[in-house]
């Protein structure tokens, strides 16, 4: 963390709703480093399951990262 500023870009694709269980699908890309230099370039797509608690909060239940860079 120390070496890289994070400018995330994050694009909501989709979200899907179901009962108590929630899909969102989103698209990112980011870091840069901060001594200068090349950029680090990730960009991926994130699939986050979440559930709806009893008290009617959303918490994150699965996650999963894919990159697009090879």
């Amino acid at each position: 963390m120390d070496v890289f500023t994070y400018d995330m870009e994050i694009n909501n694709l989709e979200v899907m709703l179901s009962g108590d269980m929630a899909v969102a699908r989103v698209s990112t890309r980011h870091p840069h480093p901060k001594a200068g230099g090349d950029d680090v370039y990730i960009d991926g797509k994130y699939m986050s399951v979440l559930m709806r608690q009893p008290d009617g909060s959303w918490k994150l239940y699965r996650d999963i990262f894919n990159s697009n860079v090879p």
